[in-house]
């Protein structure tokens, strides 16, 4: 029987500091030829170690699991950048179970594994946005309010909005246009769930555009044609062969984003068709919603792109992304589509998950 270990990925080589605190015995390798480190350290002093080098730049992620994995589980310990990953037979050791340090912020019980992240106590800001509206919960109060500058919620039920989106969400509930399953999600909806605190754009962070030569221009005037699915950054060579461009095109578009200079571990893999030959610039934000309530994730674009798209060619496109749902399932191929909408606030995933945290906390009804 093999002994409980952590698997801890480093960003870098880890030092001879590093090596004597984890108690490091050495390493296995990991996805991409990445080194995971192994320690049988006390799990309740680890879990603390663990903590304060999440949260900072030295470790990458990791896992605790019953023994060293074979080759293909390991993508367990690097999958979720700044999270801990534990087996569930295992949590107890930890001492966390209580903690409002750690937010067990996923559960997968077929693969026996819990998802936490370290969270840190940030101090409180000056208000800088205007007060939340609080609104009756009917679909005309919300459309009034749906474009203000004002953050406003509204207290609903899920299913009487699910019945008439567009009474709700006007053109964003159009699939051509998109928008309304993204603020329903970022707003909490869940398929087990009928009760939904409805915020609008504001108070999540959010504000709807149509620049020029963008996705939601070109779309909103049929001009463009869009379809692609989300995934993880490791899982996306597998999802490529489920789409329409060649596998030679979509290893360029997979090489090009392995060498980009982004931290994501999330990817939109997008395919662009057209009648003409428009210019396309894919803005840093673009919210990329699910194309219903699925209970995988938001994605939002990490860094810009321009494209050109070919009459009658499709052309491959794959952007680094961010996650906007730290609660749900990470995205494994699920239809996606881009939106209007745009949310530009922080550089790294956490800074999104803390900012979207603030405001959820800050719009309740």
């Amino acid at each position: 029987m093999q002994e409980p270990v952590f698997l801890i990925c480093f960003d870098g080589e880890p030092s001879p500091s590093d090596r004597e605190r984890f108690h490091l015995k050495g390493s296995v390798p990991g996805p991409g030829g990445r080194p995971l480190w192994m320690s049988y350290g006390w799990p309740a002093d680890l879990v603390r170690l663990l903590f304060d080098a999440l949260l900072g730049e030295g470790v990458r992620s990791a896992a605790f699991l019953p023994g060293i994995p074979p080759e293909e589980l390991r993508w367990l310990a690097t999958e979720w950048r700044g999270a801990l990953v534990t087996h569930l037979d295992l949590a107890d050791l930890l001492g966390v179970a209580s903690e409002s340090q750690w937010h067990w912020a996923h559960t997968d019980e077929n693969q026996r594994i819990a998802v936490l992240r370290p969270q840190q106590e940030r101090p409180e800001v000056e208000q800088k946005t205007p007060p939340v509206r609080v609104l009756e919960g009917t679909a005309t109060a919300y459309r009034e309010e749906l474009f203000s500058n004002v953050p406003a919620v509204a207290r609903v039920r899920l299913s009487e909005v699910r019945q008439d989106l567009s009474s709700w969400f006007g053109d964003l509930a159009e699939p051509d246009v998109g928008g309304a399953i993204a603020l329903l999600t970022l707003s909490g909806a869940r398929k087990d769930s009928d009760s939904l605190v409805l915020r609008n754009p504001a108070a999540l962070g959010l504000v709807c555009e149509y620049p020029e030569h963008s996705l939601a221009a070109y779309r909103r005037d049929a001009g463009l044609q869009v379809s692609g699915v989300g995934t993880t950054m490791r899982e996306a060579p597998r999802h490529v062969v489920e789409l329409r461009a060649s596998s030679e095109e979509w290893a360029h578009e997979l090489d090009r984003l392995s060498g980009a200079d982004c931290a994501a571990d999330y990817v939109a893999l997008l395919e662009l068709s057209a009648l003409r030959d428009p210019e396309i610039v894919i803005g840093e934000g673009t919210v990329l919603e699910q194309t219903g309530i699925t209970g995988a994730q938001t994605l939002s674009v990490a860094r810009p792109r321009s494209v050109t798209v070919s009459i009658d060619e499709i052309i491959p496109v794959a952007l680094p992304a961010w996650c906007l749902n730290a609660s749900l399932n990470a995205p494994n191929g699920e239809p996606i589509r881009p939106t209007p909408l745009r949310f530009s606030e922080g550089s790294t995933q956490r800074e999104v998950w803390d900012t979207l945290s603030d405001l959820l906390k800050g719009s309740q009804a």
